[in-house]
């Protein structure tokens, strides 16, 4: 986040001074930076021994602040902050909600990798910036959501809007525009906690793989190429919801958007996402993700994602 602390506030109180070390710990690690005081005025307000220690981090940040990535954190109620709680709240990672970690959460840092390489490290190191939260299914997502958000809402001061929690789910919608009682539930969820939320356009994180990407996938697991080339030759919007496990049900009870030449049960199997993010991972381009995306949907999410930092 972008900090912007008043100049008289509670943090600056000698009886909190561990307060601030700890919140400029955080500046240390790279996930903050000092917009407010400015360095000049910040020195003034610590003593000398605080000032040795984080002065140099406090002006490198300043210089960067007004090209820093994330949402600015400027509490309005100083007379009423818990610097306790403000501090929690500076030190809790972002949080990215999904229904699987090691499918759905894996490719958006694979996505985020191609498309945003910067924020990538934001998941690694022993301070990660971004945690990614395994919900274990859709139906269980409203629970963390709920679980997390009163967490995070607790610590939150007044006069901040970012949640710091993203959420992220499937729409599992068989037409456009459509969204499933457990997609709407998300929503909600995300709603009455004060979270963000996206549902996915498309009907599962499979659908925004890229035509190049599979092809690529058939050509080693040939045992899949005749449901690639079924795949990938439906026009944009079947391919848009094509159930990519299991392949389409008989003609009489599929949607209309399907040319009914095209055959049932032709699908990549339940593992297909998790062995192409073990192993294909380098049939990823940006190129092909864009023409996958032509609405933008994923710079929409990473935008959302990013602006949570």
């Amino acid at each position: 986040m972008i900090l912007a602390l008043a100049e008289h506030c509670p943090l600056f109180a000698a009886e909190n001074k561990h307060l601030l070390h700890q919140l400029l710990g955080t500046v240390v690690r790279r996930w903050h930076v000092v917009a407010a005081p400015a360095p000049d005025r910040f020195r003034r307000l610590v003593t000398s021994d605080l000032w040795a220690d984080y002065g140099e981090y406090i002006e490198q940040s300043y210089k960067t602040a007004t090209t820093a990535m994330g949402g600015l954190l400027r509490p309005n109620d100083c007379g009423g902050c818990a610097p306790a709680l403000l501090v929690d709240f500076c030190m809790l990672p972002a949080l990215l909600i999904v229904e699987n970690a090691t499918t759905d959460g894996e490719f958006f840092r694979a996505v985020l990798g191609v498309l945003r390489p910067r924020v990538i490290s934001y998941f690694n190191g022993p301070y990660p910036r971004i945690q990614i939260e395994n919900a274990g299914g859709i139906g269980e997502m409203p629970k963390e959501i709920r679980r997390h958000g009163k967490r995070y809402s607790i610590a939150r001061p007044g006069g901040v809007a970012l949640p710091r929690i993203v959420a992220v789910a499937d729409s599992d919608a068989t037409e456009p525009g459509q969204e499933t009682a457990d997609a709407r539930a998300v929503r909600q969820a995300a709603d009455e906690a004060g979270c963000a939320v996206h549902i996915l356009g498309k009907r599962s994180i499979e659908n925004y793989v890229p035509d190049t990407a599979l092809r690529s996938y058939a050509r080693t697991r040939r045992d899949r190429a005749p449901a690639v080339d079924v795949i990938t030759a439906l026009p944009p919007v079947a391919r848009d919801h094509y159930p990519m496990k299991r392949g389409l049900p008989p003609s009489d009870e599929r949607p209309e958007i399907y040319p009914a030449e095209v055959p049932a049960g032709f699908g990549l199997g339940d593992g297909f996402i998790a062995d192409l993010l073990a192993n294909f991972t380098h049939t990823l381009d940006a190129q092909g993700l864009r023409e996958r995306d032509p609405a933008g949907e994923l710079t929409e999410l990473l935008d959302l994602l990013e602006g949570n930092l």
